[in-house]
């Protein structure tokens, strides 16, 4: 919607003054922790206005956090390994967005929407915790240069 397109636009002029892969970093880490909230205030919401203004955010933080993602991964993979990793990288990206949508709607059937919305915000915030101390110590290493 309208909130992806101004994720991947404000993510194109973001992109130059990036200052390298730790300030991309902070900002995958960013949208991810945004999404969730984003998803909690959507299973919050009380009208269709509410309702239209988190999945805005929502959206323009999941672009924000997948093309950062992207080019994360082609700016720390060796040139020689770059179309391996980014065809694997596609792949599970696919795979893992047709599993999530099968996953959650079924839930959503079993428990509810709001529950299931605020779940995966919840184990989306617990796993950005080992996501952002991976990354960290990834860019830290001496091989890494940024």
């Amino acid at each position: 919607g309208l909130g992806a397109l101004i994720g991947s636009l404000w993510r194109t002029w973001r992109s130059g003054g990036e200052s390298g892969a730790r300030a991309l970093s902070g900002r995958i880490l960013a949208g991810g922790a945004l999404a969730a909230v984003a998803a909690v205030a959507l299973a919050l919401s009380l009208s269709a206005v509410q309702a239209a203004l988190c999945l805005f955010v929502l959206g323009a933080a999941l672009v924000v956090r997948g093309a950062g993602g992207n080019t994360l991964v082609q700016l720390t993979v060796a040139d020689t390994e770059r179309g391996r990793i980014m065809s694997l990288w596609g792949m599970a990206l696919r795979l893992g967005s047709a599993l999530g949508g099968l996953i959650l709607g079924v839930s959503a059937e079993l428990v509810g929407l709001r529950t299931v919305l605020i779940l995966a915000a919840m184990i989306a915030c617990v796993v950005l915790f080992p996501v952002a101390r991976a990354l960290t110590g990834a860019l830290a290493s001496p091989s890494h240069k940024d």
